[in-house]
């Protein structure tokens, strides 16, 4: 009996053997050790027993890990993926490893793809039948008074911060919060130096409401709410209120020895636009024109910040009444004069014409011989011969330029005599006749 029982017994060690082996747990074979102390029992994984090794341990109620020899004994309770702190009032919610370490090492995918950069936000939407109903992958909802925004940071050595906040700023009125005036789209931009650990109240906001507020760098506006009903006729409109732009106009005439807006005879002589600024004639909203001069004439130049496209608009006047112009001496028509203006690129120290405008003809030489042999002894203003109003060309044009490159304007006339601009005309301000305005569009 015996005998069949061991027989048995010996068939089903060998069954079990044979049986492949689905999972298993292996122990380091010194390694198992449980410690029945007062206060820690030990579960080892190495070769080392105890607090000296690592693994699972019970210490006096509570169950630790260590994870490797030089590591330490720590509660699973405190294995936390994120971890929130209390300041004041206010909760905040981190993940846990970034506590220890100043490197952005918890990288974060919402989605089922792996992160490949700190925030990784994955949608498989493929929905393309043109349907509008395609879901944003980041939302940002303001369901209060605030707004609805976003921050970039940049920290900068010594204190330096620059802000740029974009998002949907709600608008109130003053004085009362229960009606907003509009709600605008906008990106604004704040730079600062904290000063004695000093951090601006208002961080991050979406500043700015007059136009040339200058914090705000881009709107476009949304929807008035200021009336009975929403008011959408300002909705798209885009305000780049910093953008660099330039008018000025000349409203002197100087002809000493550098001079001012003297047209020499028969060359290209730059225009000083020297008017003040006044915000509503003439403006210049990053200090571009600058004033440049030689041992002969004193101009204005343009100097661009940024590279770009600028378009360039601009008219002078010549005053025709100041000389006697009269033809030269010779066989008929040898006295047909012209002015004209231009637009010169400044690059390098060199000047090239970009652009030249129109051609006036000033004295017909034809018109006033014939009109003097009829009328002998008949001069000045009042002979046909004399164009005196066809005196005002003008250009446009768009120049492309670098940054520290620059624009000028030049005019030209070919008497025999110079001939200075009229910045005092009789149909307006000086602003009116003589004057530049620069633009960069893109």
């Amino acid at each position: 009996m015996k005998q069949v029982a061991w027989v048995v017994f010996s068939m089903a060690v060998s069954l079990l053997f044979s049986m492949s082996v689905v999972a298993e747990l292996r122990v380091h074979s010194s390694g198992i050790t449980v410690d029945s102390g007062a206060s820690q029992s030990y579960l080892n994984f190495d070769a080392t027993n105890g607090s000296g090794g690592f693994g699972i341990r019970d210490n006096n109620g509570s169950l630790e890990y260590k994870v490797g020899a030089s590591g330490s004994w720590s509660e699973f309770d405190a294995l936390e993926v994120w971890k929130k702190s209390t300041i004041g009032s206010l909760e905040y919610i981190y993940p846990a490893a970034e506590e220890t370490d100043s490197e952005p090492n918890a990288w974060v995918c919402i989605g089922n793809e792996t992160p490949e950069t700190l925030l990784h936000i994955y949608d498989n939407d493929d929905d393309n039948s043109g349907n509008e109903d395609h879901r944003p992958q980041f939302n940002i909802y303001q369901d209060g008074a605030g707004d609805a925004s976003q921050t970039f940071r940049l920290q900068l050595m010594g204190g330096h911060r620059h802000h740029f906040t974009l998002g949907i700023d709600q608008y109130f009125k003053a004085g009362s919060q229960s009606l907003n005036d509009s709600a605008d789209f906008k990106i604004s931009h704040e730079s600062y130096k904290e000063t004695g650990g000093s951090v601006p109240s208002t961080l991050g906001f979406l500043k700015g409401e007059a136009y040339n507020t200058p914090e705000m760098m881009v709107r476009i506006h949304g929807t008035d709410w200021s009336g009975a009903e929403p008011d959408k006729d300002s909705v798209g409109i885009i305000d780049f209120n910093h953008q660099s732009r330039a008018r000025y106009y000349a409203t002197s005439v100087k002809a000493t020895t550098i001079k001012e807006n003297i047209a020499a005879a028969g060359t290209w002589t730059p225009v000083y636009f020297n008017g003040a600024i006044d915000n509503s004639l003439s403006w210049d909203e990053h200090l571009e024109v600058k004033s440049a001069s030689d041992a002969t004439n004193k101009w204005s130049r343009f100097v661009a910040k940024e590279e770009g496209y600028y378009q360039v608009n601009a008219r002078v006047e010549f005053n025709l009444m100041a000389e006697p112009i009269v033809p030269g001496p010779g066989a008929l028509g040898n006295s047909d004069n012209i002015v004209s203006i231009s637009i010169w690129r400044y690059s390098q120290g060199g000047f090239t014409m970009h652009s030249q405008g129109n051609n006036l003809q000033i004295v017909n030489g034809n018109l006033f011989n014939w009109y003097v042999a009829l009328n002998p002894g008949l001069t000045g203003p009042d002979n046909p011969g004399f164009l005196f109003m066809n005196n005002a060309p003008n250009i446009s044009d768009t120049v492309y330029l670098k940054k520290g490159e620059g624009i000028e304007i030049r005019v030209l006339q070919d008497t025999l005599i110079d001939i200075p601009l009229n910045v005092a005309p009789a149909t307006g301000p000086p602003a009116v006749a003589n004057y530049v305005s620069i633009h960069k569009v893109s």
